[in-house]
């Protein structure tokens, strides 16, 4: 650590159950971040924010993150992670190409991601 950085402590409030030494203790996950700025000591919150922020999402940005679920349409998914880069037909069975990842559907409905 110097002084050219800000640490950020991030802690769950879920605890977990830990056995040291025979003994059973509720523990929080914990964990340090830290991030480097040209000026540390000037930092104001908003800009340490602006520079965690790519970083780190809420539970709702999570929960309305892109995915992908078995069963799905192509219609679904393309709704979901737009046109693919290529795509592939053999048959019944569609394998559409994305930047990160494969999706196959068989008859229309994703059956596997890769």
């Amino acid at each position: 650590m110097n002084d050219d950085s800000v640490l950020l402590l991030i802690a769950t409030v879920n605890t977990i159950d830990v056995v040291k030494h025979g003994k059973t203790k509720a523990i929080a996950q914990e964990t340090a971040l830290s991030f480097n700025f040209d000026n540390a000591a000037s930092a104001t919150p908003e800009s340490v924010i602006a520079m965690i922020s790519p970083w780190l999402v809420t539970e709702a940005e999570a929960a309305s993150a892109k995915t992908v679920s078995l069963g799905q349409t192509i219609a679904e998914v393309e709704k979901v992670l737009g046109q693919p880069t290529k795509s592939a037909k053999l048959e019944t069975k569609v394998i559409y190409y994305y930047k990160d990842m494969k999706v196959v559907f068989v008859d229309g409905k994703v059956t596997d991601v890769q």
